[in-house]
């Protein structure tokens, strides 16, 4: 028998760019940070089924990061935060499961439900360089551990750390 802990390998996404295939259609995200302030992290979503997007903050980001392909009228697009905290027995397969200081984790049960998903962190009312609360998202999926750091030095009260596009095939890309 064999005592040694067995760990998962660690995959870093730390360039603009950099990518990785999410081989399972489940994943936890969390995101993790060691200064006192309070950071929030956001999920925005689109449905695969490429019905338009509203006229939510969250779809008019959506819409600058990916472009605006249909009219903004659709109430089945959004965003999974502490307010609203999703669902994985219902659309969007999403739920926001943990509220702690110092860190927060979301579970994604069907990606294959999902076009597009951003992954953004926020501080409520401030502006702020993110590397400086040395903050890391990780996704978690089946076998693989990828940290993607807060590296974005821009001063901001969000920061987009990631996304993930679900593709035809039913498989899903991680890049930052």
């Amino acid at each position: 028998m064999n005592d040694e802990i067995q760990t998962r390998p660690k995959i870093v996404l730390n360039e603009k760019r950099n990518s990785q295939v999410l081989f399972d259609n489940e994943c936890l995200i969390t995101l993790e940070w060691d200064s006192s302030v309070d950071l929030d992290l956001h999920l925005f979503y689109r449905k695969k089924d490429g019905k338009p997007v509203n006229d939510s903050p969250a779809a008019k980001l959506l819409n600058e990061k990916f472009g605006n392909r249909t009219s903004l009228t659709s109430p089945d697009d959004g965003i999974v935060n502490f307010s609203y905290r999703g669902s994985l027995v219902n659309y969007p397969f999403i739920k926001f499961e943990t509220d702690k200081p110092k860190h927060k984790s979301f579970r994604i049960f069907r990606l294959d439900e999902l076009d597009k998903i951003l992954l953004v962190v926020n501080i409520f009312n401030k502006n702020t360089n993110f590397t400086r609360h040395k903050g890391v998202v990780t996704v978690l999926n089946g076998d693989q551990d990828i940290d993607i750091p807060l590296t974005n030095n821009t001063i901001g009260n969000h920061c987009v750390v990631a996304k993930i596009k679900c593709t035809r095939e039913n498989q899903a890309v991680l890049s930052n």
